[in-house]
C-alpha cells in the first residue's frame, strides 16, 4: 500500500531539516592547523607561532567581549598581556640543553585573521636547539603543528608535525645538522591529505552530487579525473602562491558549488543544458583546489621555502581519500539504479538533501560570515 502523501511529505520534510541541523553543527575549516617557524640568524633566534583565531580564543578567558568566536584587533590589543604570557610561559626554546628566556615576545593579528606571536632570543653560542610547544597540550586532540627551523646562510634544517604528544622538535647549528626523515614527514602530510577529504563534508557531497548524475562507470572515471586535475592545479598555484584567493570567497563557492550539483542532479532528465558532469566537475574543482590549499596556508609551509614534498605528499593523500569514498559510494549508486523502485526516488530525494546542506553553508559563509 503507497503511503499517505502528508506521510511522505512529513518524511522529506524532517530528512531536510535533519540535513540542515547537520550541516549546522559542522566546522567551516579544520580546526587542528597551526605553525611555528624558527630562524636562526647571527645574533638572535626568532619565532614565529601562528594559530587560527577560533583555535586560540577559548584559551584567553574573558577576551571575547562579542561573543563571536574570534578574536579582533581591538580585543586583541586589550588580552595582549594575556597571550604573550601565555605563549611565553608555554612555549620553550632550549639551547645546548639549557632552557633560554625570550627577551621579546609580541602578538598581533595575521593577514588571514589568525594569531601570531613573534619571540625572539639572543643566540649566543648555541651548537643546537629544541624548540618545545606545550601549548600543545591546550588544543583539541589531533592539532598538528608545522614547525620548520631555519638557519641563516643554510637553509632549512629540520621540519616535522608535532601534536600534544610530540611536541619538540630538535636541530643542530653546528656544521652538520641532526639528520631528519623525509619519509616520515611525507607520510605525516599523506595522512593529513587522507584526513582532510575525509572530514571535508562539504567536499564529499559535491564529490557525491556529481556521482548521482553519471550513468556509466565511465562517466565516473572521466569526472572524478577532471575534479582530479582541476583541484590539484589551484592546490598547487595557492601551495606555491602563484595564485591568492580570499577564504572567504572560496568557501562560499564551494558551498555554490554544492547548490549546484544538487540542483543538476533534481533537473538533469529535464534539462540537458546544464552541463556535462565531467564540466562542472572541473571548473568547481578549480574552487576547490583553493579550499584543499588552505589547510596547507594555515600550516604555513610556504615560509619555509621548499613546498613541493609537503605539497606532493598531501595532494596524494587526498587522491587516495577521494578514491576511496568514490569506491564506496559508486557501487551503492549503481546497485540502487538497477532497481527501478529505488532507483527513481535515491537521485531526486538525495539530490534535495545535497542542495538543502550546501545553501545552508552558502547562506553562513556570506550572510553570517565573521
Amino acid at each position: 500500500m503507497p503511503r499517505p502523501v502528508f506521510l511522505r511529505s512529513s518524511l522529506l520534510h524532517g530528512l531536510v531539516a535533519g540535513v540542515a541541523l547537520f550541516a549546522s553543527v559542522l566546522p567551516a575549516h579544520d580546526p587542528g592547523l597551526s605553525s611555528s617557524c624558527i630562524e636562526v640568524r647571527e645574533a638572535s633566534i626568532r619565532v614565529r607561532i601562528a594559530f587560527h583565531n577560533a583555535d586560540l580564543t577559548p584559551l584567553v578567558p574573558g577576551a571575547d567581549t562579542d561573543h563571536d568566536g574570534t578574536l579582533d584587533a581591538a580585543e586583541l590589543q586589550r588580552c595582549a598581556v594575556a597571550l604573550r604570557t601565555l605563549f611565553g610561559a608555554r612555549s620553550r626554546l632550549v639551547c645546548d640543553g639549557v632552557c633560554a628566556a625570550p627577551v621579546s615576545v609580541r602578538v598581533g593579528l595575521d593577514p588571514d585573521a589568525g594569531i601570531e606571536c613573534l619571540l625572539e632570543w639572543p643566540r649566543g653560542a648555541c651548537r643546537e636547539l629544541t624548540w618545545n610547544l606545550d601549548l600543545l597540550r591546550d588544543m583539541p586532540r589531533g592539532h598538528r603543528n608545522y614547525a620548520v627551523v631555519l638557519q641563516v646562510g643554510r637553509g632549512k634544517l629540520v621540519e616535522a608535525l608535532l601534536t600534544a604528544g610530540s611536541e619538540s622538535v630538535r636541530a643542530g647549528l653546528a656544521a652538520a645538522a641532526i639528520p631528519r626523515s623525509n619519509q616520515a614527514l611525507f607520510t605525516e602530510f599523506l595522512g593529513l591529505g587522507v584526513e582532510h577529504i575525509l572530514i571535508g563534508y562539504d567536499h564529499i557531497l559535491f564529490l557525491l552530487g556529481l556521482l548521482l548524475v553519471c550513468r556509466t562507470v565511465r562517466g565516473v572515471g572521466i569526472t572524478i579525473t577532471a575534479f582530479t586535475l582541476a583541484h590539484s592545479l589551484t592546490l598547487g598555484a595557492s601551495a606555491l602562491q602563484l595564485v591568492h584567493l580570499p577564504g572567504q570567497l572560496v568557501e562560499a563557492t564551494i558551498a555554490a558549488s554544492i547548490v549546484w550539483v544538487g540542483v543538476h542532479g533534481l533537473l538533469r532528465k529535464d534539462a540537458n543544458s546544464l552541463g556535462s558532469p565531467w564540466l562542472t566537475s572541473f571548473l568547481f574543482g578549480l574552487v576547490h583546489g583553493f579550499g584543499f590549499a588552505s589547510v596547507l596556508a594555515e600550516l604555513g609551509i610556504a615560509r619555509s621555502g621548499s613546498v613541493v614534498a609537503p605539497l606532493l605528499a598531501f595532494n596524494t593523500g587526498v587522491e587516495l581519500g577521494q578514491l576511496a569514498i568514490a569506491a564506496v559510494l559508486v557501487p551503492l549508486l549503481m546497485w540502487s539504479r538497477r532497481r527501478a523502485a529505488c532507483g527513481r526516488w535515491v537521485t531526486p530525494l538525495v539530490s534535495i538533501l545535497i542542495a538543502v546542506a550546501g545553501g545552508f553553508w552558502l547562506i553562513e559563509r556570506t550572510l553570517f560570515a565573521a
